[in-house]
């Protein structure tokens, strides 16, 4: 059976965000209304002239990596994300695809073959997402004040080496960042 593909959406991918000096005290957090996030990757090819041909040897990897988001009203992670900028602190990021679930023992997962994640099973699980983990700075933060719109935050990041994929977790209160949950006509 031909399987029927289909277009991928944004809004099925997020940024989760943490400063590497919290990682063994703090969850990742996802920041609050995410617009936008942009994951560029390029690198320099030089070409030389030999008596052959022409010979090409190619340079090491570089991200454009930039994310946009409304800025929520009391909002520690975008303030701690800033503070990080401004004291040039290492920050962890997860690019997480909420469309790429891995099942228990999910030798199958096409796409994580291709990447070669984890060939002996321990980064899978139940339930865990397609991710790309990146560590890096924060090379620029700004904060757009329109008067008729909402606070929107931009930053752009300096990835340092290559982003590794993997199956990251994704905790309830994270998937509901933003959501909040039914309840009922009831007090209490």
């Amino acid at each position: 059976m031909e399987t029927q593909l289909e277009a991928k959406q944004g809004i099925h991918s997020i940024l989760l965000f943490r400063l590497l000096k919290e990682a063994s005290s703090e969850a990742a957090t996802k920041l609050a209304f995410q617009t936008e996030h942009e994951v560029g990757k390029s690198r320099d090819v030089d070409g030389q002239k030999t008596k052959d041909g022409i010979i090409q040897s190619v340079g090491a990897l570089e991200y454009d990596f930039k994310a946009t988001s409304i800025l929520a009203k009391g909002d520690v992670l975008a303030a701690k994300l800033e503070k990080a900028m401004e004291n040039g602190e290492l920050v962890e990021i997860w690019d997480i695809d909420l469309e790429e679930t891995s099942k228990n023992g999910d030798s199958d997962n096409k796409l994580a073959n291709v990447w070669g994640i984890d060939k002996n099973g321990t980064n899978r699980g139940n339930g865990k997402y397609l991710a790309t983990y990146y560590q890096g700075y924060i090379s620029s933060f700004s904060a757009k004040k329109n008067a008729e719109e909402n606070i929107e935050i931009e930053m752009e990041f300096a990835i340092n080496g290559v982003g590794q994929k993997g199956f990251a977790t994704l905790t309830d209160a994270q998937k509901a960042a933003v959501q909040y949950a039914f309840k009922d006509t009831t007090k209490g």
